[in-house]
C-alpha cells in the first residue's frame, strides 16, 4: 500500500529486470531495521520521550522522507525502491505483529526547510516510524521534531559524527557508518 503514484512501475521493474542497486538494499534495510525496531516496542517499558508502536488498528505506517528531486534524487529514488520492495515482502509474509505495513513516502527535495515541512507533515499522519532523510544535513534539520513525536527514525545515508551522540533517547538509527 502506497500513498505516491508512479513507483509499482519502479517496483515491477525491479522485480522484473533485477535492477538492484546499493541504495535499493539500502531502503529496504531500513525499512527492516524500523519494522525489528517498532516489534521490539510493543509491550515493553517506554522511553523518554514515548514511542507507540502502532499508532493506529490498520497496521504499521511508515514515512519515507528521501530525496526524490534535488541532486541526491538518483539515491533517493533508489532507496524508495528498496523500501517498497521490503514493505511488499513483510506485507507478503504477514505483516508485523500480523498487520501490515503501508508507506507514505514524501519528497525532502534534498532540501533542509522542505524536509522540515515534510517530516510535520508525516507526524501529523501518525506514522510510527521515518526511513531518512538521506543527508545528514537534513537529517540534523529533521531530528529534533522526530524525536520530540517519539518516532523512530532510520536514514539510509546520513553519515554526520554529530548524529553518533546525538540524544535521540534510542529513536535514531542508520544503515551507514559515520564519516
Amino acid at each position: 500500500m502506497y500513498c505516491f503514484q508512479g513507483y509499482s512501475s519502479y517496483v515491477d521493474r525491479v522485480l522484473r529486470d533485477g535492477e538492484w542497486t546499493w541504495f535499493t538494499r539500502l531502503g529496504g534495510v531500513a525499512v527492516a531495521m524500523a519494522a525489528l525496531a517498532l516489534a521490539g516496542c510493543a509491550g515493553q517499558a517506554d522511553p523518554t520521550p514515548s514511542v507507540t508502536a502502532n499508532r493506529g488498528d490498520d497496521g504499521l505506517t511508515v514515512g519515507v522522507l528521501l530525496s526524490q528531486t534535488g541532486y541526491l534524487k538518483q539515491f533517493g529514488v533508489a532507496t524508495t525502491g528498496g523500501v517498497m520492495l521490503a514493505a511488499d515482502d513483510i506485507n507478503g509474509s504477514g505483516g508485523v505483529n500480523g498487520k501490515p505495513v503501508a508507506l507514505i513516502v514524501e519528497d525532502d527535495g534534498t532540501d533542509e526547510q522542505v524536509a522540515a515541512n515534510k517530516t510535520e507533515q508525516l507526524i501529523a499522519k501518525n506514522v510510527s516510524a521515518i526511513i531518512g532523510p538521506n543527508l545528514s544535513g537534513t537529517t540534523l534539520a529533521v531530528i529534533d521534531s522526530i524525536v520530540k513525536a517519539g518516532v523512530i527514525e532510520c536514514s539510509p545515508s546520513a553519515t554526520s559524527t554529530q548524529l553518533t551522540t546525538y540524544p535521540d533517547y534510542g529513536l535514531f538509527f542508520r544503515t551507514a557508518p559515520p564519516d
